[in-house]
């Protein structure tokens, strides 16, 4: 499923659209070089058009193979350099056949965001210098011919910087002075603190989520089933979790990856959690969250977080706004002040890595990071394929400013484990 505001589809779509168009060109002999540029490669949470650019002696071939990709409904506009058509998904795709010794130049402008580029532009007017989608040009020269994007930041003083920082929100001043954080990898993830199985509302079985897992070559994972409260997930009550984690102590001896037992545990309207004491001790991982009576006003919902979070009993604290990218607001919360607490009690701010989520999302990451807050990125996956939904996890992040050391679930397991057990 689509959705959409206007013409804006959600990133995991684009994405995957966009890596399909970028394979079928590479696949053609006329094409010699091509990438995502746009709000996609910056890692927006929704995409109002996909873009990208290639390189090729042969313009004309290559925007005829371009209409005739299969995912193309119609073309709105054909020419010699760029081709827009309106895609099967919802939204149109611009492609631009860019000379080889402008490419560098035209990915950086591309890309954008505008802001950031007017910034700088602003940069390279006061080194004497003219930027453009051509070039990189003093005088009539452009010394950027053939060069990478790197190069012009190089070039202007500044260190290079990530797509996912180019929104003109500080990133510019920590460039200029050689402050770039070194922003979390996907590969820095060693597992996923936030899975589902059909004990619950999930469509795999346990063994298939690890099985899954372990083809990700992660450490470790945790299974988070629902509690009661939430029924129409088949929320499981104590005996049932109690009964489940023999079942995972089981399988540990089974599988050469550590399995994690877990629960995502409901918020209950005055702050108390969805399980008995006894249950949420013999947890490793205790996610809790809010799913119900969303529709608190800021300061009784910002109590009822905080008054689970200073149960000293949650290790993660789940899509914290509880929006749905889209199709439901985030409810009314004081982001700032549960912070705070999280940050106190040791417990980690969940960035969910669901397409319709991103909660928190970069915004909010960038809010809430102030306060030395914690973060664990998490798919939510309720079969084997929501894996891969990692990487939006990880853009968000990077979106965010994150390192990899403001993030849990990079720990190796024994590191890990100490802090889960505050």
């Amino acid at each position: 499923m689509v959705a959409a505001t206007g013409s804006r589809i959600l990133l995991g779509t684009g994405l995957n659209e966009a890596r399909k168009i970028v394979a079928y060109l590479l696949s053609q002999k006329s094409v010699s070089r091509c990438e995502i540029a746009g709000s996609t490669r910056r890692m927006r949470e929704t995409v109002g058009d996909i873009d990208i650019l290639v390189t090729s002696e042969q313009p004309e071939k290559v925007m005829d193979l371009f209409i005739k990709y299969g995912g193309v409904k119609s073309t709105v506009v054909m020419g010699e350099s760029k081709t827009t058509v309106l895609l099967d998904i919802g939204t149109t795709c611009d492609l631009r056949v860019i000379k080889p010794e402008s490419f560098g130049s035209a990915l950086q402008y591309f890309t954008g965001s505008k802001d950031h580029n007017v910034k700088v532009r602003k940069i390279a007017i006061d080194h004497n210098y003219k930027l453009n989608e051509y070039g990189l040009y003093a005088g009539d020269k452009n010394i950027m011919e053939g060069k990478d994007e790197r190069a012009i930041y190089r070039e202007l003083g500044m260190d290079y910087v990530p797509p996912e920082m180019r929104e003109d929100r500080g990133e510019i001043d920590l460039v200029l002075s050689h402050k770039i954080p070194s922003l979390v990898e996907l590969p820095d993830i060693k597992g996923d603190l936030h899975l589902h199985t059909k004990e619950s509302d999930g469509m795999n079985t346990t063994d298939e989520m690890i099985a899954a897992a372990m083809k990700k070559n992660y450490e470790y994972i945790a299974i988070t089933n629902h509690s009661k409260s939430l029924r129409i997930a088949h929320g499981m009550d104590d005996d049932q979790f109690m009964e489940y984690f023999e079942k995972i102590d089981r399988l540990s001896d089974k599988y050469n990856i550590k399995i994690l037992k877990g629960g995502e545990v409901d918020i209950l309207k005055d702050g108390s959690l969805d399980l008995e004491n006894d249950t949420l001790k013999a947890m490793d991982v205790v996610i809790a969250s809010v799913h119900m009576d969303t529709n608190m006003n800021t300061e009784n919902m910002t109590d009822r977080v905080i008054n689970a979070v200073k149960t000293n009993k949650v290790n993660i604290l789940g899509h914290p706004t509880g929006r749905l990218i889209n199709e439901r607001q985030p409810f009314q919360i004081d982001l700032d002040e549960v912070a705070k607490y999280c940050s106190k009690y040791k417990t980690a701010m969940e960035i969910n890595a669901s397409p319709q989520r991103l909660d928190l999302n970069d915004e909010n990451i960038l809010r809430t990071s102030r306060y030395g807050v914690a973060y664990s990125i998490n798919t939510d996956s309720h079969n084997i394929y929501g894996y891969d939904n990692m990487e939006l996890g990880v853009g968000t992040a990077r979106r965010g400013w994150l390192t990899k050391n403001n993030i849990i679930n990079t720990m190796n397991l024994n590191d890990l484990i100490k802090f889960l057990k505050k």
